[in-house]
């Protein structure tokens, strides 16, 4: 008996049914020419956001966006601090653009994006400057220059999908480069020396100062996050909320003793309950985050802290981190804030190597280094 050849059973119109649908998921979702000049001039710049980013239906099904999403990766996978800053940003661009004259009984949702298509560079230029403080707005420049940025993708991307004819110019924000400030190894006994009426910021501080989370990811670690190597060595093993890179940060015997004798004072999952709002999906935004930081500075206020000298305790704490290894071993410190692999020779964040561990378990007592003294 002769074998069957699979083409004899070779469906045309079925073959051609298959191809069409499977080229419709990779053909890109771009506006079609003949909606696009009703699409411009019936839709803002967040409803067309809206519209590149998925949606969950009633059961949580993820439903496609209606155009290609934004970025080199699909809009799912697209990390959570990225998509929030976007979203901030278009909050900042409403905020800014409504004109002087609208009626305030009614809501601004922004510029069509016909007419962002139509107007020259003085438009946008307009907005970013009426953000800044000393026009009466209330952002720095290292915030709008921020907001510039992640504007310019999302117009970008219009521009990509056909939803914008033209990109409106803008003139990038001039600022100065600022470096996150660092505690002197004077205001860091100071601080401790004022913590003793907390030991929840305490320990955070403590913790923060020698694994260099940020505070996001400090206040919403759990007990489970607290674990143990193949060699019986602790880290912290969490994924971070801004990058959503998973880390494993190790910790020394000394932290891990500081954290131990905290979290003998309680039986809750989280480290650091009432710090934070887990459920929140701006967790540094909310009451509690608030409260914790005006405890901190009234602390650092205590202790003859300005905020001048330290206007962001929790980032401060995290630059000094990353300062204390790189004076100590090179790369160390990149490695630990999650910035860099280079330096470490680590295959990821989640899998430090022995330098790394050998850092942290040498890492001296908190000196000022040449390195340093130029800092302060």
């Amino acid at each position: 008996m002769g074998t069957t050849d699979p083409h004899d059973f070779f469906d045309p119109e079925e073959y051609q049914r298959w191809e069409e649908r499977e080229a419709a998921k990779f053909t890109p979702r771009h506006v079609p020419a003949e909606q696009r000049e009703t699409y411009s001039t019936t839709t803002t710049l967040r409803s067309f956001y809206c519209d590149c980013n998925p949606t969950l239906d009633a059961k949580g099904r993820l439903v496609p966006s209606r155009w290609e999403p934004i970025g080199r990766v699909k809009t799912k996978e697209r990390k959570q601090g990225t998509l929030q800053k976007e979203r901030n940003a278009l909050t900042r661009f409403e905020t800014y653009s409504r004109p002087p004259e609208w009626p305030a009984s009614q809501s601004w949702r922004g510029p069509t994006l016909a007419f962002l298509s139509k107007v020259n560079e003085g438009y946008l230029d307009g907005v970013y400057q009426r953000m800044l403080k000393e026009n009466g707005g209330a952002l720095c420049e290292a915030t709008i220059a921020s907001t510039r940025s992640h504007l310019t993708v999302i117009l970008n991307h219009a521009l990509a999908v056909g939803a914008l004819k033209r990109i409106p110019p803008s003139s990038p924000v001039d600022r100065e480069e600022e470096r996150a400030k660092i505690y002197t190894p004077d205001q860091v006994d100071r601080t401790f020396a004022a913590l003793r009426g907390s030991h929840a910021l305490r320990t955070a501080y403590w913790v923060d100062l020698h694994a260099g989370p940020r505070a996001v990811d400090l206040f919403l670690l759990k007990r489970t996050d607290i674990v143990r190597d193949h060699l019986g060595r602790k880290l912290l093993d969490f994924t971070s909320r801004k990058t959503g890179k998973p880390q494993a940060i190790p910790i020394s015997k000394e932290t891990d003793s500081v954290l131990m004798d905290w979290l003998a004072t309680h039986d809750s999952e989280w480290v650091f309950p009432g710090l934070s709002r887990p459920d929140s999906d701006e967790p540094e935004q909310t009451y509690q985050a608030r409260v914790r930081n005006a405890m901190m500075r009234q602390f650092l206020i205590s202790a003859g802290i300005t905020q001048e000298e330290i206007p962001k305790p929790w980032q401060s704490a995290r630059a000094t981190c990353n300062e204390r290894y790189e004076s100590h071993m090179p790369g160390v410190g990149q490695f630990i804030l999650g910035h860099k692999l280079q330096g470490v020779n680590a295959k990821s964040y989640r899998s430090p190597n022995e330098l790394v561990h050998k850092a942290v378990s040498t890492l001296p007592a908190y000196q000022p280094s040449d390195r340093q003294k130029r800092l302060f």
